[in-house]
Order: structure tokens, then C-alpha cells, then sequence
């Protein structure tokens, strides 16, 4: 509830404001099942009504300013971001989480405000975390944080630099000429990681090590409709077991059917299990429907219609 108050308010700020762009959608779910990602548990339904609401302008000098709202109706659980954009770069304020390293909305243990800059090859983002206390009402200094991404691209090779409050720094060189790849990165927790790549025929493949002498190769591909993927992994540690995984997906118009396999994952749970089957059809562009069955028997049957003006 705290999070929608903070969010309505914010936008009221700038409600004042006459957006070029505004874009009010709906969604509307309802599953049956017994699918947990933690544990067995009795089949029952669920259900939930979510409300997105997106506005943006830009002004004559090139300035952009935008909102983006996500509300569920049922427990008033909200997630979003005001920005504003121009030379200058890009400021994001979200009620929802940011990561400086993927800039995406929803990582966890993740700052609440960013800013983005770019010019030509150079790109960095900074991220920050007020850090409030127990009430969510005053500033705790134990609290804040903040993340630094540092991106620089010459040719063929791209180099990133990040680091944080915590006094944690990572390191990466990555090269991508075209059927050939190969990277490195080293942290300093005394980590490193190499790689190299290469694609021929819709096949990529890639072939991995990491300083606690895990090793593992990574293959994936297209043919028509059918995306496939392949792993396999032997972990450094003393009396791992390996890691196999497999997928494939198919997808023709409508219809979508997939299948997951992760011998990790043996004995979890829902999304966390070991063997995962997914089909899924539309119904046009408002409606779709899914079914999820996995190796615990656990099976979920969902239908969601959706709206947008």
C-alpha cells in the first residue's frame, strides 16, 4: 500500500502536466492448479486484475518526461517509474527497483533511482538507494547504496567496469567479431570467468571456465519454428554432480509448446523444477491461455484477457 501512495503521489506532481501520449491498459487473470515453487500443495483457484497506465511527452526543446503505473486492484500491490530525458541523459525515479548493471525494473536488493548517459561509445549508469528505515518515512545512511557501470565500445571489443558501495568491483573485456566471440571477467573477490564462441548453420556455440575450475559448454539454435538449446556443465567443486540442461520450443502462429529440463533443479518445485511443460495459445490480441505441468505432478490451467487504449 506504501508503494501505491508513493507512486499516485508522484504522479500527481506531475499531473498537472498535459501528456501527448497516454496509454491506459488492463489485465485480468484466473488459473486453477497446485502449482508452489516451494512445496506440494492442494489444487484451488487464483486470480487478479491488474490496471497499467503509461503517459509521455516531449517538449520542444527535446526534453521527454513520462510516467509508467502497474496496480493490482485485488491488493493494491503497485510497481513504476517517472522519467525525464534529454541531452543531459536520463533520470528514472521507481517505486519498483532498478539494477545498474541490466537497467531493468525489478531487481532486488537494487537501487530506486538511476541515471542513464550515453555519448557515442561511452555509456554509464548510476544507480542509488536512499535507504529508508522500518517505516519507509526517514532516510537510514546504514541503508544507502549505490551501484556504478562504467561501458566503453572500440570496434570489436567492448569493456565494462562496475563497482558499489560494498566496495565490490568487476572487470570485463568481451570481443564479438561476428562468427567468434570471447570475453573475460575478474572481480574482486579474487573471481574470473573466460569465454569463447563461435556460430555456423543457426548454431551457436560457446565454451566456458571459471577460477574454481568449473568448465561448460553451451549450445543453441533455430530450425524453422523449433528453437532448441543445450547445456552441460562440471562443476569445480569436490562431489558436485554435473549439470545437464536441455530445452526445446516451438512456436507457429497461435500455438506455443515447451519443455525444460534441468538436472539441478531435481526434487524443486513449480518453476524450480527439474522437468518443466509448457503450452500455451492466443486467442487473438486479448486473450491467451496456458498449461504447466512439471515431473512433481504439480499443474497449473491460466486464462488472462487483456485490454489497451
Amino acid at each position: 500500500m506504501k508503494k501505491l501512495i508513493l507512486m499516485t503521489s508522484a504522479l500527481t506532481m506531475i499531473g498537472g502536466a498535459a501528456f501527448a501520449e497516454i496509454t491506459v491498459g488492463g489485465e485480468a487473470s484466473l488459473s486453477y492448479g497446485d502449482w508452489d515453487d516451494d512445496m506440494l500443495v492442494a489444487a484451488g483457484f487464483d486470480y487478479d486484475v491488474l490496471a497499467t497506465f503509461d503517459m509521455e511527452e516531449t517538449t520542444a526543446s527535446g526534453v521527454t518526461y513520462g510516467a509508467s503505473l502497474e496496480v493490482s486492484v485485488i491488493d493494491g500491490e503497485s510497481a513504476g517509474i517517472m522519467y525525464v530525458s534529454g541531452d543531459f541523459g536520463k533520470f528514472s525515479f521507481g517505486v519498483d527497483e532498478f539494477d545498474a548493471t541490466t537497467t531493468e525494473v525489478g531487481e532486488e536488493d537494487s537501487g530506486d533511482i538511476m541515471y542513464e548517459y550515453s555519448m557515442g561509445d561511452f555509456s554509464a549508469t548510476i544507480v542509488a538507494e536512499a535507504g529508508l528505515g522500518a517505516e519507509a518515512t526517514e532516510p537510514d545512511v546504514d541503508m544507502a547504496s549505490w551501484d556504478l557501470a562504467i561501458g566503453y565500445t572500440t570496434g570489436a571489443f567492448t569493456i565494462g567496469v562496475s563497482t558499489d558501495s560494498d566496495e565490490y568491483s568487476d572487470l570485463s573485456v568481451d570481443y564479438d567479431g561476428g562468427s567468434f566471440t570471447a570475453g573475460a571477467s575478474f572481480d574482486t573477490d579474487d573471481e574470473w570467468d573466460i569465454y569463447v564462441g563461435t556460430s555456423f548453420s543457426n548454431i551457436n556455440a560457446k565454451l566456458y571456465y571459471e577460477s574454481d575450475e568449473t568448465v561448460g559448454v553451451e549450445l543453441d539454435g533455430e530450425a524453422g519454428d523449433v528453437s532448441w538449446a543445450l547445456g552441460y556443465e562440471v562443476p569445480g567443486a569436490a562431489g558436485a554432480d554435473d549439470i545437464i540442461t536441455a530445452s526445446v520450443d516451438y512456436a507457429a502462429g497461435d500455438l506455443s509448446v515447451g519443455i525444460a529440463y534441468d538436472s539441478d533443479n531435481a526434487g524443486g518445485f513449480g518453476d524450480d523444477a527439474e522437468t518443466i511443460l509448457t503450452v500455451g495459445y492466443a486467442f487473438g490480441d486479448m486473450a491467451s491461455a496456458e498449461i504447466l505441468l512439471n515431473d512433481q505432478e504439480q499443474y497449473e490451467l491460466s486464462l488472462t484477457l487483456g485490454f489497451e487504449f
